[in-house]
């Protein structure tokens, strides 16, 4: 059986320093949705009934984590919020 070598860390970030440029993508991409609000809302009222559905659970994936499978089942957040918008849509 080999051993496991132990590394010391020499450089880089410290650990749990958040990413600078992930978080300026983050704020690019936030911008760019805020700014275009109406326009994305329009695109998305204009596709298919099937495709709408695809997108939404695409999108929800970012505002909701998954839930673990060990979990009991029970109307999640995803679920409700799913309802919510074909109820008033």
């Amino acid at each position: 059986m080999a051993t496991k070598k132990i590394r010391i860390k020499t450089g880089g970030r410290i650990a749990g320093t958040p990413n600078r440029t992930t978080a300026d993508l983050r704020a690019v991409v936030k911008n760019l949705l805020e700014d275009n609000v109406e326009k994305v809302k329009s695109d998305f009222e204009a596709l298919e009934p099937k495709d709408r559905i695809v997108m939404f659970e695409r999108l929800l994936q970012y505002c909701i984590p998954r839930k673990r499978e060990e979990e009991k089942v029970e109307e999640s957040e995803q679920e409700r919020l799913i309802r919510k918008f074909f109820e008033t849509g």
